[in-house]
């Protein structure tokens, strides 16, 4: 991506292919859990 749009773009699309679990999972494993 050469322009900020064109970032935008690739970043929302790419946003739209991981789950609200996937997300959860993640962190969770990071060791960011929910208190």
């Amino acid at each position: 991506a050469r322009t900020r749009q064109a970032i935008d773009e690739a970043l929302a699309t790419t946003l739209q292919t991981v789950s609200p679990k996937e997300c959860q999972n993640y962190f969770k494993e990071a060791g960011y859990e929910r208190t």
